[in-house]
């Protein structure tokens, strides 16, 4: 590997496709890869997918940020607008791809979010947009982004709260819970998060949540509800997405 590159990660890639280090097997390039066909995940125009991207770029420290789980670079490409150095990684080589045709200044590599190839201490901040929901192992994620941050290193990411409004009205009419995409292994709920946050070695600063809905309705129902949740203590969010602001210990 070049100098950079050996300065970058804490070990070599398994093979480098069209410039790109990949750390996963080779081999499961193509199965792994969500983005053949195109974006599964397509909702920048989306009232909430707006609203994470700006709470999360904004929030980021820098001057060193990783996108962790980037996709195609919507918010890759927000960071690098702002921020001296940023690096990336997903797990799919298309989506890895396609982001750095929009972003080529950003450093991107082919890797497994539970598995980071990155050297220790090394960012400032490691943000995460709604990957937490499609990983098998929290704890494995956590532990490895605690490890690349550095020292009081940020940890910004979002995520779906499991009882957002949609589903909180669902669970008060006795019907299950429903995910908002069948890609995600599960939903947690905000009390959930928060003590896998203090279990792996970080402190909660904030958390923000977006009650905007479609109709006026929707959203005088949301604050409603969220000013019931804070009245009686409770952790629940009901607006979708939740972000957490987290700093390493």
């Amino acid at each position: 590997m070049p100098q950079e590159a050996r300065e970058l990660y804490g070990r070599e890639p398994r093979t480098v496709v069209r410039g790109v280090p990949v750390f996963i097997d080779p081999a499961d390039l193509a199965r792994v890869d969500e983005y053949v066909d195109g974006n599964p995940y397509h909702d920048e125009n989306s009232t909430w997918d707006r609203f994470r991207r700006e709470v999360i770029a904004r929030e980021a420290r820098g001057p060193f940020v990783l996108d962790l789980g980037c996709g195609e670079g919507d918010l890759t490409s927000d960071l690098a607008g702002r921020l001296a150095s940023v690096a990336a990684a997903d797990l799919s080589l298309t989506a890895v791809e396609r982001n750095r045709e929009r972003n080529p200044a950003v450093r991107f590599c082919v890797a497994d979010a539970c598995d980071l190839p990155y050297a220790d201490g090394l960012f400032d901040s490691v943000v995460c947009a709604n990957l937490f929901e499609h990983v098998e192992s929290p704890p494995a994620l956590l532990t490895g982004v605690r490890r690349v941050l550095m020292p009081g290193g940020r940890l910004v990411f979002s995520t779906p709260s499991r009882y957002r409004t949609v589903n909180f009205r669902r669970v008060a009419r006795g019907k299950a819970v429903e995910f908002n995409s069948p890609h995600h292994v599960t939903e947690y709920t905000n009390g959930q998060v928060e003590e896998f946050l203090r279990r792996y070695g970080f402190v909660l600063i904030g958390v923000r949540s977006n009650l905007r809905c479609r109709t006026l309705a929707g959203t005088l129902a949301a604050y409603a509800m969220q000013g019931t949740a804070r009245l009686i203590g409770s952790h629940l969010k009901v607006g979708d997405p939740t972000i957490y602001v987290a700093h390493r210990t």
